[in-house]
C-alpha cells in the first residue's frame, strides 16, 4: 500500500532525485515511482523562461551540482537537452589533474580516453590546451611511406594485424584515426582478407560443438578464432554469427536478463526494442538496426558506438530506456553530442512513446506509404 508519506515524497522529489533513489526510499519499483509521478502529473520538467534564461546565464561556466540547485532538477539529460537546443556547450576548467591526462594520452592519439576522463572537452578545447601546454600528438606525423602502406594494406587487413606487421610503429586506434582521414574503407570483396566469412561461421560452429554451448567472446582468440570485432566487420556482428552458425546467442555476453527477435529475426535486448521494430517493419519502414556511428560520421568519439535504429538512410533514432541511470545518462550525452556537433538527425524515444509511436515517425508513416 502506499502511504500519504510516499506520495508526498515523490513529489517533492521526482525531479531532484534518481527515479532509483526515490524507488528504494519508499521501498516501492521504479515502476511504481512513474505510475505516482504520472497520477502527479509531475512527469516532466517544464522550462519556464526565467529557467531557460537561468540556464543561458550559467550553463557554460558553472559545475553540474550549481545547475541542478538553481533549475531544481537534477536530470542531466534534461539540462543537457535543452542546452544543446539552445547551442550552449560546456567550457573545460583546466586543472592539474586534467592537464596530467592530457600529458599521458594527447601525444599518442588516444582521444577517446581522454573524452572519458575529461567532462565536457571538446576536440577543439584539447588542441587549444595542448598548445598552451606545448604538447602535440607525435602519433599525428605520419610519413609518406607510412600513409602509402596504409593506403594499400588498410582495406584487407584488420588493424591489429596491419600494426603487427606492416606498421609496428602504429597502434590500432591510430590506424583507425589515420584511415578515417584518409577515408580508406575495409574492402567487402572476399579477395585478400585474412579470414573468410564462411570459414569463420564453420570454425565458430566447430568450437560450439566442441565445447558444448555458445562461446564466449573471450573464449575466440583464446580458442583459435578470429577476434568479435573481426566478426563484427566481415559478418555483421558476433550475434549474427552465432545465428548463421545455429549456435544461441549467449545473453550473458551483453548484460541482457533476455533478448527478443523481430519479425525479420533483429536481435532486440528488450521487449520495447522488440516492439519498435516491428513497428517500423509492420509500416515498411526501411532500418538499419545497430548500425556504426562511425559509418555516417569521422567524429574520433564514435568509436565502435552503435545506434539503435538508422531509419531510411536519414535518421538516427535512439530508445533511452533508463534515462535516469547514472553510467546510462553519459552514453546518452555523447551520442547526443555527436549528433549535434556532426548535423546528424536524431530522434530519441523514451518509455512513454512506445504508447504514440504512429505520432512520432508520422513523417516515416506517410514517407513509405
Amino acid at each position: 500500500m502506499l502511504s500519504e508519506e510516499d506520495i508526498e515524497f515523490v513529489k517533492n522529489n521526482y525531479l531532484k532525485i534518481s527515479t532509483e533513489e526515490i524507488a528504494n526510499h519508499i521501498n516501492k519499483s521504479i515502476w511504481t515511482v512513474y505510475g505516482i509521478a504520472k497520477k502527479l502529473n509531475i512527469g516532466n520538467f517544464k522550462w519556464t523562461e526565467e529557467k531557460v534564461n537561468i540556464l543561458k546565464k550559467y550553463y557554460v561556466e558553472k559545475d553540474w551540482d550549481f545547475l541542478f540547485d538553481v533549475l531544481g532538477t537534477n536530470k542531466k539529460s534534461v539540462i543537457f537537452g535543452k542546452a544543446c537546443s539552445l547551442g550552449l556547450h560546456k567550457r573545460v576548467i583546466w586543472t592539474e589533474e586534467y592537464d596530467n591526462v592530457m600529458k599521458k594520452y594527447y601525444p599518442s592519439s588516444n582521444f577517446e580516453e581522454i573524452f572519458s576522463k575529461i567532462p565536457n572537452v571538446t576536440k577543439a578545447s584539447m588542441q587549444h590546451r595542448a598548445t598552451e601546454l606545448g604538447i602535440r600528438c607525435d602519433i599525428h606525423y605520419w610519413s609518406e611511406e607510412e600513409i602509402q602502406l596504409l593506403r594499400e594494406k588498410y582495406p584487407y587487413y584488420p588493424n591489429k594485424y596491419l600494426s603487427d606487421i606492416f606498421l609496428p610503429n602504429r597502434n590500432a586506434v591510430s590506424i583507425n584515426q589515420m584511415a578515417m582521414k584518409l577515408n580508406l574503407k575495409k574492402d567487402s570483396s572476399q579477395n585478400n582478407k585474412v579470414f573468410v566469412p564462411e570459414k569463420m561461421i564453420s570454425d565458430l560452429k566447430d568450437l560450439g560443438a566442441k565445447l558444448g554451448r555458445t562461446p564466449s567472446i573471450d573464449e575466440l582468440v583464446f580458442c583459435g578464432l578470429p577476434s568479435d570485432k573481426s566478426y563484427d566487420r566481415y559478418i555483421g556482428g558476433y550475434k549474427k554469427a552465432c545465428n548463421l552458425a545455429g549456435l544461441e546467442v549467449n545473453v550473458s555476453l551483453w548484460g541482457s536478463a533476455k533478448i527478443y527477435f523481430s519479425k525479420n529475426n533483429d536481435v532486440c535486448y528488450s521487449h520495447s526494442e522488440l516492439v519498435l521494430t516491428n513497428f517500423f517493419i509492420d509500416n515498411n519502414i526501411p532500418y538499419e538496426k545497430e548500425k556504426l556511428y562511425r559509418e555516417i560520421s569521422n567524429d574520433l568519439r564514435c568509436g565502435t558506438k552503435r545506434m539503435d535504429w538508422f531509419l531510411g538512410g536519414e535518421y538516427v533514432v535512439e530508445y533511452w530506456g533508463y534515462p535516469d541511470v547514472k553510467d546510462y545518462i553519459s552514453g546518452i550525452e555523447i551520442k547526443q553530442q555527436i549528433c549535434l556537433d556532426n548535423n546528424l538527425k536524431m530522434i530519441e524515444v523514451v518509455r512513454k512513446d512506445i504508447r504514440k509511436l504512429p505520432d512520432v515517425f508520422e513523417y516515416f508513416i506517410n514517407k513509405y506509404l
